[in-house]
């Protein structure tokens, strides 16, 4: 069965190519991760000191995150890898760091060596677990004092605390305020990791009288910010960045498991996730960004609004669980921003693609399911003819 990284899954909706397809390189990226870092210093490569190979340098450079090695792997972390053995030699520190940073990404499944996306998950999990725990009432618990101490503490120190330079110049979204997928280390930050961790960290500072040390208000509002930056002209949240580029962009995607991952799109579950880290921070800072704010619920409403079949919950699984509270949550009763006070359709119809699967199990014999755009830009599912991955519809 082909089978792809649970890291990788979460973070990367797009859809799953299946074994046979011949538009996939046959050669594993995990394997031409290692090819690249083992061969490099048997290659010989021009000198190129013309204006564009340098501008395509610094282009790569700025996707390193070059202090601490780290980017997002599969594809970039071989071209970084490349990048620093030709530029600074393959005995330098800056090329020996990065290969030392490879083993991070690798992991054993079931049928050989893969590779995930990020150095782990950790931001995406301690975000939800804290959110769990609390809504359990464990923070009445005393046992479980030390450990939303400690989670805090660490949403506290990742959270990203400044801008890549000159990101505008190489087309890179800003990232002050925001959270990654795993660690600070990684760099990249993500719509819905920002907004989780936002969530959790304002929850936590709310419930928590033992948490002390509260993160300032000005960096909450750097997250804020971040978030807003991140809109896209439909009104919805996509993952990495904005929506920008031509879907011909899709005919470079050098993955072998992920279609439409060239140019990002509007997800139903990052529009989701960042109306309830505003709406959550608009409670207690109601007098920061008001306008806007109020602005990018009621335009996430309309997104989450268009797709009247109910289909468009089933835009991310993660770990095989459905992301139901983010088909809920828009339709509770909020009349001060336009919400409407009655359930609606989207939501009374969104449980026939669950109960319509085989009971008791997301994937069938028969045919599993696949991510594809529809044409309103938010993703959704699509049936496919087989089955292609080990997460189901």
């Amino acid at each position: 069965m082909w089978r792809t990284s649970p890291a990788s899954t979460g973070r990367h909706r797009g859809t799953t190519w299946p074994p046979t397809s011949c538009t996939r390189p046959t050669v594993g990226c995990s394997t031409w991760c290692m090819r690249s870092s083992t061969c490099m210093s048997a290659t010989t490569v021009p000198t190129c000191g013309s204006g564009p190979c340098i501008s395509c340098m610094n282009t790569l450079w700025l996707t390193t995150d070059s202090p601490r090695a780290s980017a997002l792997a599969r594809s970039r972390k071989p071209s970084t890898c490349l990048y620093a053995w030709y530029v600074d030699g393959p005995a330098s520190t800056a090329f020996q760091e990065h290969v030392s940073r490879i083993p991070d990404y690798l992991w054993m499944g079931l049928d050989g060596m893969k590779m995930q996306g990020t150095n782990g998950s950790q931001i995406w999990d301690t975000a939800f677990a804290i959110q769990a725990l609390l809504e359990a009432g464990g923070h009445h618990r005393p046992e479980f004092s030390s450990c939303l101490q400690k989670a805090h503490e660490f949403l506290r120190l990742s959270q990203v605390p400044d801008n890549p330079p000159d990101y505008q110049k190489y087309y890179r979204q800003m990232r002050k305020g925001g959270f990654s997928f795993s660690t600070l280390d990684c760099g990249w930050i993500v719509a819905d990791c920002t907004a989780e961790a936002l969530k959790a960290v304002l929850l936590l500072q709310e419930k928590c009288p033992y948490v002390t040390e509260h993160i300032p208000r000005e960096r909450l509002c750097d997250a804020v910010a971040v978030l807003l930056s991140m809109r896209n002209p439909d009104g919805g949240f996509a993952t990495y960045e904005t929506k920008r580029g031509g879907h011909l962009l899709e005919l470079l995607n050098p993955s072998e498991v992920f279609g439409d991952i060239m140019i990002d799109y509007t997800y139903v579950e990052c529009t989701s996730a960042v109306m309830q880290a505003l709406k959550y921070f608009h409670k207690h800072f109601p007098d920061h960004r008001a306008a806007e704010i109020r602005e990018t619920l009621t335009q996430g409403f309309r997104v989450l609004s268009a797709a009247a079949e109910g289909r468009w919950l089933l835009g991310r699984l993660l770990g095989g669980l459905l992301h139901l509270r983010h088909l809920v949550w828009p339709w509770r009763p909020s009349p001060a921003w336009g919400r409407p006070t009655e359930t609606g359709l989207p939501v009374q119809r969104s449980p026939r693609p669950v109960t319509s699967s085989c009971p008791g199990r997301w994937q069938t014999e028969a045919g599993g399911r696949i991510l594809s755009p529809v044409r309103s830009g938010v993703m959704c599912r699509a049936p496919s003819p087989r089955s292609t991955t080990h997460v189901g519809p």
